[in-house]
């Protein structure tokens, strides 16, 4: 023969507060127990004020046409790996991070010399796909002298000539 246990019953049973709440109470706080930390804030949101508050390694950062108002963004490599396709770097050179929007990136460029994979160079120089150092963009030369390296060598079919490594002259 089988029982139906009431509700009320089965959460005296099971330890539950009441027949509607089946979650088991909360233990008392503990008096000496120090307070919860500070929850991070989320890319994306304001951290005016919080600098260093940004959850998983992300950076406040100011725009610089509104330097009163910062915003947590992610770190970023490629413009792959932003939901906005944007990945622009930060003005003191530290890193790159996640524009709120595309529009960031519609006047940058890649500098010669930065990866290009998924960005576009500058109009002074070509994205270049290396063996020796990745797809990155090359700065157009005219003559050695034009380069760091003191190698302005022709891109291979084609009359593109741009700096390279020395290993590519002769």
């Amino acid at each position: 023969m089988t029982r139906k246990i009431d509700a009320a019953w089965a959460a005296l049973l099971l330890g539950c507060s009441s027949a509607h709440d089946p979650t088991p109470p909360a233990p008392a706080p503990d008096a000496g127990a120090a307070p919860p930390p500070a929850a991070c804030i989320a890319t994306g949101k304001s951290c005016t004020g919080n600098v260093n508050g940004c959850c998983n390694g992300g950076i406040c950062t100011a725009d610089v046409k509104t330097p009163t108002v910062a915003t947590c963004l992610s770190t970023c490599l490629s413009n792959d790996q932003c939901e906005s396709k944007c990945c622009t770097a930060l003005n003191n050179g530290t890193g790159k991070v996640c524009a709120p929007t595309s529009a960031a990136c519609a006047n940058s460029c890649v500098k010669a010399g930065e990866l290009c994979a998924s960005a576009t160079c500058c109009s002074d120089s070509v994205c270049v796909v290396s063996t020796v150092d990745g797809t990155r963009c090359a700065a157009l030369c005219a003559k050695h002298a034009d380069c760091k390296s003191l190698c302005c060598a022709l891109l291979k079919d084609s009359t593109t000539l741009v700096c390279s490594p020395p290993t590519f002259c002769p």
